[in-house]
């Protein structure tokens, strides 16, 4: 995309905290009345939780709402929430994954956008986030458009170099042409033997070879065999709502993982 309001926004607020971070601690120390020692001080947490600040900010980038026009509709303007499918980057460019439903006015207007075409964003938020150089095994679930922050994840810890613990994605479909990103995914399992993807389908067709059922079917028999090769795996689920308490309500009551393993995002 261009850059957008999104990323002007992201700009300005980047650019305030720098600039608090810079004169806090001389700000306290010209201060009326200040001790020049404790003015110091309080200018150094504030610097200290400045920069807390502007590191959570930088990875507050999971979703984001659009603003598509969408003419004779009421009202005209439709906000839109969809996860962020890159990594995040020093670029004002970002992908997401918009699915076509027959006679939804946002997603149709999207899907007839012309490439130049301009909106506006809000945001980014939102806390389902990895660290792109943890060292914990992971488990990516996910289901339908709920790869997207998957995608951007993988993306991200393979930009920092080799993967230095295992990283699954399980990702559920219907049919064979509803996994998306397949050729990508399967090109970084290629790539990094840390990475693997097991896409699960649950109407496959009679020529699949892969995993077949729903991503539940499979949970607990990869949750042992991550957990066999050491660490404490963290798992990470994305879809409806139901697949997410579902999968949740398996490793938290079944599994017994505390809720610290387990992070989760549904999008209905």
């Amino acid at each position: 995309m261009e850059k957008s309001k999104l990323a002007v926004g992201c700009d300005v607020i980047n650019l305030i905290l720098g600039a608090f971070l810079f004169i806090s601690p001389w700000l306290f120390a010209f201060a009326p009345g200040a001790e020049s020692w404790n003015a110091w001080i309080a200018g150094a947490v504030i610097a200290i939780l400045s920069i807390a600040a502007l590191s959570a900010f930088a990875e507050w980038e999971e979703w984001l709402n659009l603003i598509v026009d969408v003419p004779g509709s009421e009202p005209t303007a439709l906000k839109r929430s969809y996860s962020i499918a890159s990594a995040p980057a020093s670029s004002p460019r970002f992908s997401i994954a918009v699915t076509h439903v027959q006679g939804g006015p946002g997603s149709t207007t999207l899907h007839a956008m012309k490439e130049g075409a301009t909106l506006s964003c809000i945001g980014p938020q939102g806390f389902f986030t990895r660290a792109a150089n943890s060292t914990l095994p992971s488990l990516l679930i996910a289901t339908g458009t709920g790869v997207t922050p998957m995608r951007s994840m993988l993306q991200a810890a393979l930009a920092a170099g080799p993967l230095p613990a295992p990283m699954w994605l399980l990702f559920g479909a219907r049919r064979e042409v509803d996994v998306i990103y397949s050729g990508e995914m399967e090109a970084l399992a290629r790539r990094d033997p840390a990475f693997r993807f097991m896409p699960t389908l649950s109407q496959p067709s009679e020529a699949w070879v892969g995993l077949r059922g729903y991503v539940q079917t499979h949970i607990q028999e990869l949750w042992a065999e991550l957990s066999s090769l050491g660490g404490a795996p963290h798992a990470y689920i994305c879809g409806l709502e139901r697949m997410v308490g579902s999968v949740r309500e398996i490793l938290r009551t079944e599994l017994g993982l505390p809720r610290q393993q387990v992070h989760s995002e549904r999008y209905d």
